[in-house]
């Protein structure tokens, strides 16, 4: 359960509110799973019961965990818009300092409050920490990459030919970005496809249940 707070509350849901969901789920089985037991005369559906609740959790878990990743996706490609605008600020004769600030306006609220860090970091540290602090908020190393490189733009000046030298790195990232897009786009697509085999493979395990215990019941009256 510590895991599962965790990732609740990196959603920034509602941990008591996401809990009693839960629970209540959990409790809706178990019950299901006692009823049946005793109208079935299968009483063993009953520890069933107890191993559908660990089910539950874990179904609930990986949801959080698909949603984290669907954020995290979002929070990288929001960042590939924002180095946009840095890139033009920088272009148009700002540092990277003043070109970060500029384009806090433009944020997710998110990203703003990452961006606000990231300056008041800078504000009382001058070394590489900041930029390095920033990029642990994401999971994609070739955002570390360009933080650093945004980090030697101030050390050496943000002329054009020096903001050409690291267009490699920011062209990576946007193409990393665009990717990403894709594959998520083909998860949705395959989890689509596997919900009609989930769906007969629930509707089976129902059939089968059902027959046994009207055969049990049959016999049991002979």
């Amino acid at each position: 359960m510590p895991k599962l707070k965790n990732k609740i509350l990196a959603l920034e849901l509602n941990y008591k509110k996401e809990s009693t969901k839960i629970i209540a789920v959990s409790i809706f089985v178990f019950l299901i799973s006692v009823f049946l037991s005793y109208y079935l005369k299968m009483y063993y559906l009953s520890l069933i019961g107890l191993a559908a609740i660990f089910i539950v959790i874990e179904i609930f878990s990986l949801y959080y965990d698909k949603k984290l990743n669907q954020l995290m996706r979002q929070n990288e490609t929001e960042f590939v818009v924002i180095l946009n605008y840095i890139q033009t600020y920088l272009h148009n004769g700002f540092n990277v300092y003043k070109s970060i600030e500029a384009t806090i306006q433009y944020a997710s609220p998110w990203m703003q409050n990452k961006l606000g860090i990231l300056i008041t970091e800078i504000d009382s540290d001058k070394t590489i920490a900041p930029f390095i602090n920033f990029s642990h908020s994401f999971n994609s190393p070739i955002i570390e990459q360009v933080m650093i490189s945004l980090f030697l733009m101030i050390e050496n000046g943000t002329s054009d030919e020096f903001i050409l030298r690291f267009a490699p790195v920011f062209n990576q990232l946007e193409k990393d970005s665009k990717h990403k897009l894709v594959k998520q786009i083909e998860s949705k697509f395959d989890t689509l496809n596997l919900l009609p085999v989930v769906g007969s493979a629930l509707i089976t395990l129902l059939i089968i249940t059902g027959v046994v215990g009207l055969i049990g019941g049959a016999l049991n009256g002979i």
